[in-house]
């Protein structure tokens, strides 16, 4: 999906992030920490900089609008888990799970398609 299909979304994302004073990244970290059904947020920073910003997410604690607004923003599948969730989509092409076996497609696990 193209960033300006999602533009809209972006920014109310971005201005309720300044609304409440803190980068996006941190609010998506904070979000996913708090979120039962994320078990393991996981973080790349490349920099001593990214590092710092990433652990400001462990001290900010979201409120019930806030959460309700990205919510909003940010509207899940649908359905149930992990039917609804159980698809990845990388460079325009979209891979599902099968419904009897949960793998992925031959193709998608070939070493040109993972993720370094």
């Amino acid at each position: 999906m193209r960033i300006e299909q999602r533009r809209s979304q972006l920014e109310r994302y971005e201005a309720l992030c300044q609304e409440i004073g803190e980068e996006p990244a941190v609010v998506a970290l904070a979000w996913l920490l708090e979120n039962s059904a994320v078990t393991a947020p996981i973080i790349g920073p490349r920099t001593k900089d990214q590092l710092t910003t990433s652990l400001r997410a462990l001290e900010l604690s979201l409120s019930g609008e806030t959460n309700q607004r990205l919510d909003e923003i940010w509207p899940g599948p649908g359905g149930e888990a992990p039917q609804a969730y159980a698809w990845s989509q990388l460079g325009g092409v979209t891979w599902t799970f099968t419904k009897h076996t949960g793998r992925l497609p031959n193709s998608a696990r070939s070493p040109k398609h993972r993720l370094m």
